[in-house]
């Protein structure tokens, strides 16, 4: 089964641990195992000029085609051995990627400037790590429903959460606007 969204034991302490403010990308998503960052390369020296440019160069939304600042999409992937009796066994995978927009130019910006980038950026991580902590929290039953009786029924029960985690995606997106309501918007 595989499973791809825009926008990846029990819920580790790791997630506690993500700093409110980070400094950068990296360091907010460094406690995410398999999560990548995939950076996409925008210049300018003020929100105008970076805002034409995130919306032509921006990542995809799954939900709607619209070119976001930044998105984090995942796969789920698993296979499966059916031992007979009430017996599978079962190898979860689980990736993610970050697509997240660097500033070329950020050393030559104003002091203003640079301090609305980093504001705007600080915006989007949180905003993505809420993504990635969704996808996390789910892994634990879905290591569970994977091992738990028949392959059918596992399996059935896999593709349940995973359909239920798309939806709890979207209806985050839907209800920050994306991270608009949560300051990914410029203020300039």
């Amino acid at each position: 089964m595989l499973a791809k969204c825009a926008c990846l034991g029990a819920l580790p302490a790791m997630l506690a641990a993500i700093p409110v403010h980070a400094s950068t990308t990296a360091s907010r998503f460094a406690d995410f195992p398999q999560t990548t960052i995939d950076y996409f390369e925008i210049e300018g020296a003020n929100p105008a000029d970076w805002q034409g440019q995130l919306d032509t160069l921006g990542p995809k939304s799954k939900q709607n085609d619209h070119r976001n600042a930044a998105t984090t999409r995942y796969t789920i992937d698993w296979n499966y051995n059916d031992r007979g009796g009430n017996t599978c066994d079962s190898h979860l995978e689980v990736k993610t990627v970050v697509f997240f927009p660097r500033l070329r130019n950020r050393a030559s910006l104003t002091d203003a400037a640079r301090q609305e980038w980093d504001r705007f950026t600080d915006a989007l991580e949180a905003h993505e790590a809420r993504h990635l902590e969704m996808i996390y929290a789910a892994i634990p039953s879905l290591r569970r429903a994977l091992m738990d009786g028949s392959c059918t029924g596992a399996v059935k029960r896999a593709q349940r959460i995973v359909s239920k985690l798309d939806r709890d995606q979207a209806r985050f997106d839907a209800e920050t606007g994306h991270g608009t309501k949560e300051g990914t918007t410029f203020r300039w």
